[in-house]
């Protein structure tokens, strides 16, 4: 189920900067700029949408980092913790361009076999698709709305 997401609404928010002709982009939860590419831009976007929009809190989500699976070095985009700083949600973004298919929930299925936080979500800019996992019988439940960060 695709979830139609305005996150330009959070375009006027986001710090861009030029330095030798090359365009970077603020990044609120690492405190530096990043360079500006495609997928840097809607992840961006979606901290806005998560931090102002949903209010989960900046100190809840980790931005690209490094996990191990099946012995490779693998990158998550995005991953918010609930307040006992466990996985709550791992989102993986990519481009406007690119549209959401099942090589992307198989990515983040891969990532989320290590991290085990009970949703996931694919955003592209445009729409998302967002799913509650059952970890015990390792069922995926299909949203039609983000969930809330309030009462975890």
């Amino acid at each position: 189920m695709l979830i139609e997401l305005d996150l330009l609404q959070f375009q006027n928010k986001l710090q861009i900067k030029t330095e030798f002709g090359k365009y970077f982009i603020g990044d609120k939860i690492r405190n530096k700029y990043v360079a500006m590419t495609p997928e840097e831009l809607v992840r961006q976007l979606m901290i806005h949408y998560l931090t102002e929009k949903l209010n989960y809190p900046k100190s809840k989500i980790q931005v690209e980092k490094s996990i191990k699976v099946n012995n490779m070095e693998k990158r998550f985009d995005i991953l918010v913790y609930n307040t006992d700083i466990k996985p709550f949600m791992i989102i993986e973004c990519k481009s406007y361009k690119i549209p959401i298919q099942q090589n992307q929930s198989n990515q983040v299925s891969l990532y989320n076999s290590e991290i085990n936080a009970p949703y996931t979500l694919i955003i592209n800019g445009n729409f998302a698709v967002c799913s509650k996992i059952d970890i015990d019988s390792k069922t995926y439940t299909f949203l039609n709305e983000l969930p809330s960060y309030e009462g975890l």
